[in-house]
């Protein structure tokens, strides 16, 4: 999607939902340095990489570099599709409760 995004933007669109950062040219930064001003984001939480595969503190690392990069606002923060079956219930949480603490 990263290629089409100058289009969308060109026709008006100023969401995109869902970021799924594991995608080609979707990782975060390159993201809010490109498109910030231009467009909202939706998710960013990847639910095939980052949601089950890391710890609850290193979750917690990825929540507030996201809250950090769009500290001005542009981030709908949450994951970027259903939660996988498996997804240990202690890193949900972790996401929430980081979240929740620096919002």
């Amino acid at each position: 999607i990263y290629v089409l995004m100058p289009r969308l933007i060109d026709l008006g669109i100023d969401i995109l939902d869902v970021v799924q950062t594991s995608a080609k040219d979707m990782d975060i930064k390159k993201l809010h340095r490109e498109f910030a001003k231009d467009l909202c984001f939706c998710g960013s939480m990847d639910v095939q990489q980052v949601l089950i595969k890391m710890t609850p503190e290193e979750i917690k690392n990825e929540v507030n570099l996201r809250l950090e990069l769009f500290s001005e606002g542009g981030l709908i923060l949450g994951p970027s599709h259903a939660i996988q079956p498996g997804t240990p219930i202690e890193n949900i949480i972790a996401m929430y409760e980081a979240a929740g603490s620096l919002s």
